[in-house]
């Protein structure tokens, strides 16, 4: 009995104890708050306390407002600002490749002669063209076949057209034919641009869209 009595009244004496550490803690809390106050008026008014709060809040409360005030102001983040995503569909490449398609569309609807054109898709054919009448230039770049012999001796077919060394179209302003694929410069009317291509057996580039494509 008298070992739970001894018990009881030293955890009655650290609670006791813990209080008056903690009154103790809060005024030197507050004077020195005070005194930076005082000594710079630029103080932080995250942690500082009237008198009168000081006076009502116990004080083990007013030590655990300046411990969360601190602990707000060390774990402060930046606020979070979400990235700009042109699309969440597409590459980055493939949609500027859209973008720049959509730009060079013709917003009228094709004449006869142009529907005529698109279906022979042929290259090199000079068609006496009447007054008024705009030439149309293929869209396409395509590779259908390779036979190669030599650097000087193969047959290639663009665009369904038969292309040797000793034929090459106006189009193409400089050719290189391996055993595996082309490396040509392409000029277009249309654009009055050069683009410089690699092309295999059945692939294709698309002058609008800037893309390769297969078939």
């Amino acid at each position: 009995m008298s070992r739970l009595i001894s018990v009881k009244s030293t955890f009655f004496g650290l609670i006791i104890l813990s209080l008056t550490s903690f009154g103790v803690l809060a005024q030197d809390s507050n004077v020195s708050m005070d005194n930076e106050a005082v000594g710079d008026p630029s103080a932080s008014p995250t942690i500082a306390f009237s008198s009168q709060n000081t006076e009502e809040l116990p004080p083990e409360l007013i030590i655990l407002q300046l411990v969360d005030s601190e602990l707000q102001n060390i774990y402060k983040r930046d606020s979070f600002v979400p990235p700009n995503f042109p699309s969440l569909f597409f590459l980055p490449g493939e949609h500027r490749a859209l973008k720049t398609a959509l730009a060079s569309f013709v917003a009228r609807p094709p004449t006869e002669e142009e529907i005529a054109n698109s279906e022979n898709g042929g290259i090199g054919q000079e068609d006496d063209l009447g007054e008024g009448t705009q030439k149309t230039y293929p869209r396409e770049v395509k590779l259908g076949g390779i036979l190669y012999n030599g650097n000087q001796d193969w047959i290639i077919w663009i665009n369904q057209t038969r292309i040797t060394p000793d034929a090459i179209p106006s189009e193409i302003l400089d050719i290189n034919v391996y055993e595996n694929y082309v490396e040509l410069k392409w000029f277009d009317g249309g654009t009055n641009k050069i683009y410089p291509v690699r092309l295999r057996p059945n692939q294709r580039f698309n002058i609008d869209a800037r893309m390769f494509l297969p078939g």
